[in-house]
């Protein structure tokens, strides 16, 4: 659609041009917002919203090396289908997933740890936010 109306008002070559530059800077973008919703939403706990936190940040770059490496793996080296077959290839699609889910619970863990150590943060199993107003974080 948005393609069309370019090529009506003949921007369609500028348009190409940016979704070029902007394509990967927007699926960073995406998936960081992805990975801060599943930390604030997933674990049982009263928390502040923080789009941008260590945890996230290294679990999407670490994630797009993991999948980037696991592309060039595949594409190279993986000469699975003619040893192994289609069980393979099944084989190399897990290891993907455990290596995706390894890097989404290494960045949570990173999250906690530095939620614990820091001055404002919680105490392991706290569920809930300090008051602020409480006379005895004052003093």
């Amino acid at each position: 659609m948005i393609a069309w109306i370019a090529g009506l008002v003949g921007l369609e070559q500028y348009l190409v041009t940016l979704w070029t530059w902007l394509r990967w800077p927007l699926a960073v973008f995406l998936l960081m917002l992805a990975v801060a919703l599943f930390y604030y939403l997933v674990p049982d706990v009263e928390q502040r919203f923080r789009f941008i936190t260590p945890g996230s940040v290294l679990s999407v770059i670490a994630w797009i090396a993991a999948s980037l490496a696991y592309g060039f793996y595949v594409k190279n080296f993986a000469n699975y289908n003619a040893m192994y077959g289609s069980i393979g290839a099944i084989i190399i699609l897990l290891l993907y997933f455990y290596l995706s889910a390894a890097v989404v619970l290494f960045g949570a863990e990173l999250n906690a740890v530095i939620e614990h150590h820091s001055e404002d943060g919680k105490d392991p199993g706290e569920r809930e936010l300090p008051d602020n107003d409480d006379p005895e974080l004052k003093a």
